[in-house]
């Protein structure tokens, strides 16, 4: 759970492209790529 809470403290899951952001990129949900 630690690197989730990680990531959005990083990168806010919301209004952000996942595209721009490494850790989204990595470890980012599938679904984040369809939009």
């Amino acid at each position: 759970l630690q690197i989730i809470y990680f990531g959005r403290e990083y990168c806010p899951a919301r209004g952000h492209d996942p595209h721009k952001c490494p850790i989204c990129s990595k470890f980012g949900r599938k679904e984040l790529f369809l939009v």
